[in-house]
């Protein structure tokens, strides 16, 4: 039998909505990354302000393909390097150039390849 956490706050509606628009805004941002890479930054920065003004954390799936620091759509090898290194993802935006770790377990989704 599963308990719920008692801790945490079950979504209202205009949540529910806010995380709908974050994935929508994610799959925009993955079809723009490789034309128009500066649109789909600006999605990523319109994800971490739905975030913040509904107050819903960012999901895990939307959170590990943008830079944390300048909100770039990340493309393995082609704008993110990633390394494993101590059960720890070491990424480093090839814009930006920060550094961005995050342990390696199974929330990680692999991130698309860069076509060439």
């Amino acid at each position: 039998m599963a308990t719920e956490n008692r801790f945490v706050r079950p979504l209202t509606g205009q949540q529910k909505i806010a995380v709908e628009r974050m994935h929508r805004l994610r799959e925009l941002a993955a079809g723009e990354a490789e034309e128009h890479p500066a649109r789909s930054q600006r999605y990523g920065q319109l994800v971490k302000q739905l975030s913040m003004r509904f107050r819903v954390p960012i999901p895990l799936e939307i959170k590990n393909r943008f830079c944390k620091h300048c909100w770039n759509y990340w493309i393995e090898g082609k704008t993110v390097t990633r390394r494993l290194k101590n059960g720890t993802w070491n990424s480093v935006c090839k814009i930006c150039g920060e550094l961005t770790r995050r342990k390696a377990g199974k929330a990680r989704l692999p991130l698309p390849i860069a076509k060439e």
